[in-house]
């Protein structure tokens, strides 16, 4: 069997979750290194396609007809090695993402109260799921890469909780819907295209704004109660922490404080997993100061 038949086999038999043990990799692969494949590969696999094409291209003569048939073999190994780096990138781009997906789909599953569960389900579906999981989190500062929002909503989700679990006495069905919505207006502000460069759209409202509106829209249509609305648009609304960080409201409640020093530090914890160079020290413009990264 072919390497192409085997791969159509895989794309359209095979279930990835099939083959994939959460637990361990929770176990065996630390989460700096998750957080970066599925960037690293897309990238690796966007490098071998020029690789390839480069290879082929450098070998190809146009000379005679003899000449030119004789460069026609380098050129197509050249296309194989793009075609295959691309794909080993996306199929190891698509088992990480996987396990983020699966992860989000557990906490939202493991929310107790109804309107809560109904409402994360309504949010996370369609088209705005799909853009959702492949957004950056930041242009620049943290989690700039694809994928990155979804990763640090559900970092951001597990930290929170594990707070709440030591803190006790809690609302923790409300942690979890208020740290997987806190930054799901990113999706509308910051696009996938290349550079993750802002939209019109977030530069006149920004990424807390949408996302309160985002969850009142969706919350209106399933006639959510308005006290529950309001202490997760609470959390939504003051997850940076005060206004002097960006956010409309300060922290009044346990859950928000929770949610916000959950987000804080996992954008902080992300700095550590970027290194720009091999030095031990690095300048953090998000942290404005140096930070050692060895």
């Amino acid at each position: 069997m072919s390497f192409y038949t085997q791969f159509d086999f895989i794309i359209n038999i095979c279930v990835v979750g099939d083959y994939i043990n959460q637990d361990l990799i929770d176990d065996s692969i630390s989460r700096n290194i998750l957080n970066l494949v599925s960037g690293t590969m897309t990238g690796l696999g966007i490098l071998g396609t020029f690789i390839g094409l480069t290879i082929g291209l450098q070998q190809f003569n146009t000379g005679s007809a003899s000449e030119i048939t004789n460069s026609i073999s380098p050129l197509i190994q050249g296309i194989k090695v793009a075609f295959h780096t691309s794909i080993y990138g996306m199929v190891f781009s698509l088992i990480f993402s996987f396990v983020y997906k699966n992860k989000l789909e557990m906490l939202v599953n493991g929310v107790k109260t109804p309107s809560l569960r109904t409402l994360l389900k309504k949010i996370f579906s369609g088209s705005f799921y799909e853009e959702f999981c492949k957004n950056p989190a930041g242009m620049k500062l943290h989690h700039a890469y694809l994928g990155g929002l979804l990763q640090h909503s559900v970092d951001v989700t597990e930290l929170a909780l594990a707070m709440a679990e030591a803190i006790g006495n809690t609302d923790k069905d409300l942690i979890t819907a208020g740290a997987l919505l806190h930054d799901i207006g990113k999706v509308k502000e910051i696009s996938s295209g290349m550079g993750f460069p802002y939209t019109t759209e977030g530069r006149l409202l920004g990424h807390i704004t949408m996302s309160v509106l985002m969850v009142r829209e969706a919350a209106m249509e399933l006639k959510m109660p308005a006290a529950a609305l309001q202490q997760l648009e609470h959390i939504i609304l003051s997850h940076h922490g005060d206004q002097e960080k960006g956010s409309p409201m300060a922290c009044a409640t346990k859950e928000a404080f929770i949610v916000h020093y959950a987000d804080e530090v996992n954008s902080i914890m992300n700095q550590f997993d970027v290194k720009e160079s091999k030095s031990a020290w690095e300048y953090n413009n998000m942290m404005k100061r140096y930070l050692m990264v060895k």
